[in-house]
């Protein structure tokens, strides 16, 4: 059996605790921290580390989602008129569609899925295809090629492969997998 994905604790936990219960009962002894926007967050970090000089230009717009991420989403879910577009349940149908993007999925399965009454034929928000070319980019050339994640990549892209639930995958479904691997 090959250990991937979210690792769950077993037995008694505070891990499927409410927040609010966790917070009442630990306070003072412990921290909660929680990671919103963390993926993001984590690849920009790569990019700064591996592009120092040139970040800005390498990803202009992942560093504008990390540091304006409502403005963002409600820019999504006012371009697709998702339910709830300026609210938070807009928010929240819209931040799928953004890990839809950086994840390297399908945008117009997204648009089903959030139900989106916009027209399949309406093009794509510009700025989110442009957010899913900086995050394949950063997958590529950053995370697969220089970062300390490449050496692992090949091996989890086979031991992925050979996985029966993986079987007539595509070597691009694969490689977005082991993506979402290396970061979660």
């Amino acid at each position: 059996r090959m250990l991937l994905g979210r690792l769950t604790a077993a037995g008694s936990s505070m891990q499927p605790m409410p927040n609010l219960l966790r917070q009442w009962l630990y306070r003072g002894l412990l921290h909660d921290l929680d990671f919103e926007n963390c993926h993001p967050c984590f690849m920009l970090g790569l990019v700064k580390k591996h592009r120092p000089q040139t970040w800005e230009r390498d990803a202009p717009r992942l560093a504008h989602y990390v540091a304006h991420r409502h403005a963002f989403l409600d820019e999504v879910a006012c371009h697709y008129e998702l339910p709830g577009a300026g609210h938070k349940a807009g928010r929240d149908l819209a931040k799928l569609g953004i890990l839809v993007a950086m994840n390297g999925g399908e945008l117009t399965y997204w648009r089903k899925k959030a139900k989106s009454p916009v027209s399949p034929l309406k093009p794509e928000l510009p700025s989110l295809l442009q957010l899913q070319r900086e995050a394949r980019w950063v997958r590529d050339t950053i995370v697969f090629v220089e970062s300390a994640f490449a050496p692992a990549i090949p091996k989890l892209v086979a031991d992925l492969r050979e996985l029966k639930r993986n079987r007539g995958r595509t070597e691009e479904e694969l490689r977005r997998s082991a993506f979402a691997y290396a970061l979660g």
